[in-house]
């Protein structure tokens, strides 16, 4: 009795299973009609669309479950969608890029006809006062080395994504300039599992530096921060070294390729006269940080949970924390991190 309520859960489970991700199982017909229409003709750069699709087989019945994805300008774009059982799919995409924006739908084997959208440059009023910036820690090391977009539970609006796709940089950007993001935190801090520099040290370089060279071309986008991490990603109390021979040689490559470079003059957030770079403690971690002495750069470091190491009280930023916990600097709030999700605190893994 057990095993077959078993076995008919199992099938139970199989049957829905297979109607919620049944896009991605349906035998897809090898000619369909895809037809589509935008709801608008004109955007301004980075705004959004919605492209109607609707696809039927060629006795004319809607063609369900289909999975669908747009081309602009002959490039995949944005997440997949499946056809309803009308046949009908609403892709939702945003356009970072101005100019003329040919956009398509196909399935993969079938194609529509194009649709048109014009995509105009915009203006952002960000708001830019010394004494009040708006940060943001900012993933960019998500490719086909380190760390491959593959294993999500759910698909972005951008799509299985690449910090090395420019168009995707570009939109996040935009996005950042919407929400008056004042200056990023580039992660680097999971460069220095071994000699610098390796494969994943690599694709952050190369990631970093379409990122930079893209804002080269945009008027307006935020300052850029690094955020870098010890020698083997260990640091456990205060008489641990952020040094090395790894460390050292991706802190002088920092410095050398970017900070330093007139390239990227005018590109980083100065703070108290020099480039500003923060130092992650690797984790939720208690006591005081080390004292690191380095006269290029003005440093702080970043620790997490605040309101449970209280590293707040040797000057430590936070990466998140469950309680916004400010940090002070010479008798003035200098640093408060707010935090919109995070794992629980007895959550398991």
């Amino acid at each position: 009795m057990v095993s077959y309520y078993r076995k008919f859960m199992t099938a139970l489970l199989i049957v829905i299973g297979s109607c919620v991700l049944g896009c991605s199982r349906h035998p897809q017909s090898q000619k369909v009609n895809i037809t589509i229409q935008a709801d608008k003709s004109s955007v301004g750069e980075g705004q959004n669309v919605v492209v109607t699709a609707v696809a039927k087989h060629p006795n004319g019945d809607p063609a369900a479950s289909l999975n669908l994805h747009a081309q602009v300008n002959g490039k995949d774009w944005g997440a997949e969608y499946p056809t309803l059982p009308s046949g009908v799919a609403h892709l939702l995409l945003p356009l970072p890029e101005t100019g003329t924006n040919s956009i398509v739908v196909t399935d993969g084997k079938n194609t529509s006809s194009p649709v048109v959208v014009q995509v105009e440059p915009r203006h952002f009023n960000i708001v830019l006062d010394p004494d009040h910036l708006v940060g943001m820690e900012y993933e960019i090391w998500f490719g086909p080395g380190y760390a491959q977009w593959g294993k999500e539970e759910a698909v972005p609006i951008l799509g299985r994504y690449s910090s090395l796709d420019e168009r995707i940089l570009r939109q996040q950007t935009l996005w950042f300039n919407e929400l008056g993001i004042n200056f990023v935190e580039t992660d680097w801090t999971n460069n220095l599992t071994s000699a610098f520099p390796n494969a994943a040290a690599k694709e952050c370089i190369d990631s970093t530096n379409r990122l930079l060279d893209l804002y080269l071309k945009m008027p307006q986008h935020p300052l850029v921060v690094f955020l870098v991490g010890p020698e083997n990603n260990v640091w456990m109390n205060d008489k641990d070294k952020y040094g090395g021979p790894w460390y050292t040689a991706q802190m002088n490559y920092l410095y050398d390729h970017y900070l330093n470079n007139p390239k990227y003059k005018g590109m980083w957030l100065m703070y108290e006269g020099k480039p500003l770079v923060t130092y992650y403690l690797n984790g939720p971690r208690s006591g005081p940080p080390p004292n690191i002495d380095d006269s290029r750069f003005t440093i702080r470091y970043v620790s997490a949970w605040l309101q449970y190491t209280h590293g707040e009280k040797y000057g430590a930023w936070s990466w998140y924390d469950q309680v916004a916990t400010p940090t002070y600097h010479k008798g003035k709030v200098e640093a408060l991190t707010i935090t919109d999700g995070f794992p629980g605190i007895n959550s398991p893994g």
